[in-house]
């Protein structure tokens, strides 16, 4: 992982990009800017779902969500911790929602250069995982 920042704050913002541009070891620019045009910080649509998918696999990852209420998740996430791989975690702040890149179940990167320790459990994870470990330098297990 390296450190990339966001550009853009508040609904509409960039956090998102620039957790994945992090994770992927790439400069921003080169990750789409998923919330674009946003208005207020929501949910994507399965639209909208589909579309970030399809972005991420013609990028050679591949993108999957686990909600910490969900059972299925809960079995899930101490998996990924387990793993070794960045994850983009989804936590509050006092803009609506937040993206921060987390490891081994720790909050350790912040997109708008804040302070980690200030976030709460995060309501959901988005996981990256390289589809051919060859073209992900970003996937690296530490």
């Amino acid at each position: 992982m390296k450190y990339v920042y966001q550009t853009l704050f508040g609904a509409g913002g960039n956090c998102f990009q620039a957790c994945a541009a992090a994770i992927m070891e790439v400069p921003l620019n080169e990750v789409s800017h998923f919330m674009e045009g946003q208005t207020e910080a929501r949910p994507w649509t399965q639209e909208e779902w589909d579309e970030v998918r399809h972005w991420f696999r013609s990028h050679g990852y591949e993108i999957t969500w686990l909600d910490p209420t969900e059972e299925f998740s809960r079995e899930w996430i101490p998996k990924l911790f387990e793993s070794g791989l960045h994850y983009i975690a989804c936590v509050k702040s006092v803009f609506g929602g937040h993206s921060v890149v987390g490891h081994r179940g720790e909050l350790v990167f912040c997109p708008n250069k804040g302070d980690t320790t200030k976030y709460g459990e995060p309501y959901v994870y988005y996981v990256l995982e390289p589809i051919d470990a060859s073209t992900a330098a970003g996937a690296s297990h530490e």
